[in-house]
């Protein structure tokens, strides 16, 4: 177990403000020891073990052979943080991309009655050019992820199909260091934070609407304006479910080089760009809303965000801006 991971593991433990805080509980007599939890009575004395073994103890091939010590050591020599802002994002990201494969699943009715409802053709163009810019976007942004993982992601199935993201999950738990952050790698990571938060909410939102909707609609139960209104949502989704997967992808790139930026000059330019991603997120949030029914205005909004994020990621110098 590196010596770094420990001290994350000790962190986390006794110290990270979103932790269990228990140096601070104990040091200010918040604790009653008789009701102090089992189980993290048990990480408290699975961590001593395992600095004991490390730091401490001499070879023991008793120990090495013991398979509830075996557990032990795995665990902690896999460990990443838990409780700091990093680890808090890496939680949110993963259960958003789990959220996010209920994109797949989305109740629609047949076709036909879609179309005998519907007041408007779905624009083939349309779907193309977003797709279009869609590509030159994940392209660009391709390049900035990990060397060795760069293959992983397939452009023409990233933005087609839900199931592609499960390689991000393969990102997420690499591991990243949470020791000795400067305070700018904690204002990006406060902000993707919110953008991964925002995203979540709108995929609540969409699923929501589209199961109610849904149900409404084989019921016959919807009023013809509200019928207009569904079938907008149901082609609004078409852009609403690509649009999260850049803002997922976008923020996995940033935590990857939110070091680098640390050194860089135009540190002030990527920030101000998150903020209008954290904006982009919260309208879409708005828009979503089942009283508010914006769909085609998601869609408008979508599309001039594609076109800041493609202007944004042609504008950076890859020698000397290192994202």
């Amino acid at each position: 177990m590196h010596f770094l991971q420990c001290l994350e593991l000790l962190w986390d433990l006794l110290n990270n403000p979103e932790g269990p805080r228990i140096r601070d509980h104990l040091s200010h007599g918040e604790v009653d020891l008789m009701s102090f939890p089992r189980v993290i009575a048990n990480d408290i004395l699975a961590s001593s073990l395992v600095l004991l073994y490390k730091f401490i103890g001499k070879p023991c091939k008793e120990l090495e052979e013991n398979e509830i010590m075996g557990k032990i050591m795995s665990s902690a020599e896999n460990y990443s943080s838990r409780f700091h802002p990093i680890g808090k994002l890496r939680n949110q990201v993963l259960k958003c991309i789990k959220q996010l494969q209920d994109h797949n699943d989305l109740p629609r009715p047949p076709q036909d009655q879609i179309e005998k409802n519907s007041r408007f053709q779905s624009s083939e163009l349309e779907l193309h050019t977003k797709d279009t810019t869609l590509k030159r976007i994940i392209f660009c942004i391709q390049k900035h992820l990990p060397e060795e993982h760069r293959d992983a992601l397939i452009v023409e199935e990233y933005i087609q199909d839900n199931s592609k993201l499960f390689h991000l999950p393969e990102l997420w738990n690499l591991h990243i260091s949470t020791l000795y952050c400067p305070r700018t790698v904690l204002e990006v990571v406060s902000l993707l934070r919110k953008i991964v938060s925002q995203c979540s909410k709108v995929i609540e939102q969409v699923v929501y609407s589209s199961e109610s909707r849904y149900t409404e609609w084989m019921n016959k139960s919807l009023r013809s304006r509200q019928r207009i209104t569904y079938i907008h949502l149901l082609h609004s989704t078409q852009y609403i479910t690509p649009a999260m997967r850049l803002l997922l992808l976008i923020c996995t790139v940033y935590i990857f080089n939110v070091y680098n930026l640390c050194a860089q000059q135009k540190m002030q330019d990527h920030l101000k760009f998150l903020k209008l991603s954290l904006q982009f997120a919260e309208n879409l949030v708005t828009y979503t809303n089942s009283e508010k029914n914006k769909w085609s205005e998601s869609i408008n909004l979508i599309h001039k965000y594609f076109d800041k994020v493609e202007l944004f990621f042609k504008a950076i110098n890859f020698k000397e801006d290192k994202l």
